[in-house]
Formats: structure tokens, sequence, C-alpha cells
């Protein structure tokens, strides 16, 4: 039987051996109270403000991981396992639209309705593509449909042009979510012609009627987005990195006018979302996977921030569809950081922080020197 830091193994006769684990020291019990501790008034402070909302959560969270956990081990070609996500993204667009013709009280209802179901379509995905490109799509669907609500109400108002403007863009919106979720290039391009085309012509009439800073930035969007567009086509990297790097000056001047104006957080999430898409355009034109992946987290912290302004302003819906949008934008930096090696490289480094460093070699003269004096030694010792 050893006795050490490691696992203990003794012999108990015929050849089999028990195993004991290390005794767990009074600073690891300490540790499991105070976090046994901390789970138990978590609960109890969950229990006490949302009562029976947060049972159906805890419910609905159970269900939604042991559900997907079932259909990710049937084989491949089952029906049930090659329909699930679409079914789930279906749904998940019928409570959408829902929340169009419902009563207000039942959008926070359907908003965690909806996270729930594209949730589940994410947990089966088998691959970060696929995963990007389900939330990707999603959210683009779920903004493109809000859009299309606030263009309808436009209209019913009276206000026809802008009401026909902001509906026309949430229809291209909605167009790019469909085209990532069915991968479909042509509807990709039809999406992208289309809203910037719409951002464009509506950037003007703001300009005319409302405020010339944001009229010129939404301009700018509809030029960058026709732009972005043209150099995909091309296969032109760095002007793909320019225009990306164009519309975050566009951005930060969104940011800068909302400061003015007096819109503290908003104006500066515009700024911290201008940053990060400079910092990407700046990747990609110089083709660094690294600093376009790390940008791009940044963007999807920053559409995240954005939810969570849309939550304290009530707008339960908007903040389901930006976390969505978040996700995704955090799931995409992700990918470029695995693909540029960094996160590995990072990993390796924080096991060298956990291990013993390996003994320094030495070099050949040195070797040379050690055996010289050995014979040396001999020879006086003769």
């Amino acid at each position: 039987m050893t006795i050490g830091r490691h696992d203990e193994t003794v012999s108990i006769g015929g050849g089999r051996e028990l195993q004991h684990r290390p005794r767990i020291g009074i600073r690891g019990q300490l540790t499991g109270i105070l976090i046994g501790a901390a789970g138990g008034l978590s609960v109890n402070i969950l229990s006490s403000d949302y009562r029976y909302r947060a049972v159906l959560a805890a419910l609905a969270l159970a269900a939604i991981l042991s559900g997907t956990g079932w259909i990710r081990r049937l084989p491949p070609r089952a029906p049930l396992a090659r329909h699930s996500t679409s079914v789930l993204l279906g749904l998940a667009l019928a409570a959408v639209i829902a929340t169009l013709v419902a009563p207000r009280s039942w959008t926070g209802p359907a908003a965690f309705t909806v996270v729930g179901l594209v949730t589940a379509a994410v947990l089966i995905a088998t691959d970060l593509i696929t995963v990007v490109l389900l939330l990707s799509g999603t959210g683009c669907v779920g903004l493109g449909v809000q859009c299309m609500g606030l263009g309808i109400a436009g209209l019913a108002d009276g206000l026809i042009v802008q009401g026909a403007l902001v509906f026309g863009t949430g229809a291209a919106v909605t167009t790019w979510g469909l085209a990532a979720l069915r991968r479909s290039l042509p509807l990709a391009l039809l999406g992208l012609t289309g809203g910037g085309l719409l951002t464009a012509a509506f950037g003007i009439d703001v300009m005319i009627h409302f405020s010339h800073v944001e009229g010129l930035v939404l301009i700018a969007l509809g030029i960058g987005l026709i732009a972005a567009e043209v150099a995909v086509l091309k296969g032109a990297r760095r002007a793909v990195g320019l225009v990306g790097a164009s519309l975050a000056i566009a951005q930060l001047v969104a940011g800068v006018a909302g400061l003015h104006r007096g819109d503290v957080a908003l104006g500066a999430l515009d700024i911290a979302l201008g940053t990060a898409l400079m910092v990407a355009g700046v990747g990609v034109f110089f083709n660094s996977r690294a600093t376009a992946g790390a940008a791009v987290v940044g963007t999807g912290l920053g559409m995240g921030g954005l939810g969570l302004i849309s939550l304290l302003h009530n707008q339960i819906l908007s903040a389901a569809t930006y976390t969505i949008v978040a996700a995704a934008g955090v799931s995409a930096g992700v990918m470029l950081l695995h693909r540029s090696e960094l996160i590995e490289r990072m990993r390796r480094g924080a096991a060298a922080l956990t291990r013993e460093p390996n003994p320094p070699r030495r070099g050949r003269r040195a070797s040379r020197v050690t055996l010289s004096d050995m014979d040396e030694s001999d020879e006086t010792g003769q």
C-alpha cells in the first residue's frame, strides 16, 4: 500500500485490488458546505420571488437537457433525429409571430418559450458551425418579425412611408435568418441587397424628417451592406475588412450621437459595438483569426448588453431575441479563436502552470566539459 497524495491501491487477495481515494481535507469540506449553502439560499430566494415560475423554469430546463440528450443518442438517420430541429425552430417562429396578435400579457411566456425551443435545437446540434447558423438565423428571424410588426403598427397609424420601410427592412432581416437556417446563398444575397437598399432609403427619410446624424448613419449602414455583399462575391478579403471598419465608424458616430442626446447606456454600448466591429475589420483585413474572433466575441457581448437594456425597459421579446443573437456572436467568435489555435495555446499555458517544470537540459559544450573533467579525475586517481 502506497501512502501519499495520490490514490492508494490495497491488495485484498485473489489478485484483486481495492482503490482508495484520498480523504478530503478540512478546506475541501468547508468549500463543499459553503457551496451547498449558497445553492440552498439561491433556491430559497428564487422560490420566494418567482414562486411557481421558478419551479416551471427548473422543470423546463431539466426536460430540455434530458430530451435533447436522448435525441442525440438516436441514430442520425432516424426520423425524430432528422426533423426535431426543424420542428423546434418552427414552433419558436410560431411563438414569435403569435406575439404580434396576442395580448401584451402573453409576451413574457412567449419569449421564454422561444428561448427554450431555440436552446433545445442548439443542444441537439452536433457541430459548432451548425450552432452558429441556428442561433444567428433564429435571432435574425426574431428581429425581422419584430420590425415587421413595428412597420404594420406604423401603417395603421398613418405613417405610410416609414411603416413600409420598416416593414421591408424587417422582411429583409427575416430573409437573412432563413438563409442562415437553410444555408441558402441566393436567399442571403436577396436579403443583403434588399436590406441595404431599404436601410439606405429609411436613412434618407430619417435625415429629412427627424435627425441628420441618425439618417446618415443608416445610409452608411445600407451602403456598407451592399458593399460587403459585393466584396464577398468577389472574394476580396481586404475589401470585407475595410467595409467592416467603415460600418464601425458609422456605429461609433451613432454612439456619440446617443451620448449627446443624453442616452448614456445606449450610446456607450454603441461605441463599444463600434470598437469591436472596428477590431474585427482589422482582423479580417490582416487575415488574423485570433483578432477577428476576439472582436466577434466582443460584438456578441455587446448584443447581450442590448438585450439587457431591452429587459430593463420591459421589452421581453426583444431581450430574448438579442440574447439569441449574442449567443450566435459569441459562438462564432469562439469558432474563429479555436481555428486560430489560440484557445489551444492558452490551454497548454494553463496546464504548464499546474505541473512541475521540466529539468533544464545541458548543452553539448557542458557535457564535453564534464566528460573531460571525469577523465582528468580518473588519471589523477591512477
